[in-house]
């Protein structure tokens, strides 16, 4: 009887996300609802000669808008961002390269990259020029 009451539960808690626009919620349990987690931190990492300083952005799903949301978690869908790797370091180089760090966290998945200039790919560069047009963004990538 107890997994029939918890099973109605959480049923009842998916009815009212669904109607409620967020069914994308998991339900855990007798009807406990867990919010989804969206953490960003972008950061560019300027080398020689490269005068595109920014202030470090991070983001907490919880202070974008429901739009904002969705549309950042769909460029980090597109540019399959959980697949990417870094850029490697090239040895022997005593100044860092230009490029970005960009840490993300979905729904209690964590993933970091930094990535050069040079390297970043078709499918990476919405992602970045969404964050880069953030308030503290002053520049833009011409990547």
């Amino acid at each position: 009887m107890k997994k029939l009451t918890s099973l109605a539960a959480g049923l009842v808690g998916i009815v009212v996300l669904s109607a409620a626009g967020r069914a994308d919620m998991p339900v855990v349990g007798c009807g406990v609802v867990l919010p989804p987690t969206l953490k960003v931190h972008f950061q560019r990492t300027p080398g020689v000669g490269d005068f595109n300083q920014h202030e470090p952005i991070d983001l907490d799903g919880q202070n974008l808008s429901g739009d904002e949301d969705k549309q950042l978690r769909k460029l980090i869908d597109d540019a399959g961002f959980f697949e990417l790797s870094s850029s490697p370091m090239p040895p022997n180089v005593p100044d860092p390269m230009a490029g970005y760090d960009l840490t993300v966290e979905v729904d209690g998945r964590t993933h970091h990259i930094w990535v050069t200039d040079s390297a970043v790919s078709k499918s990476l560069k919405p992602l970045l020029n969404w964050l880069a047009g953030r308030p503290a963004s002053g520049w833009v990538i011409l990547c």
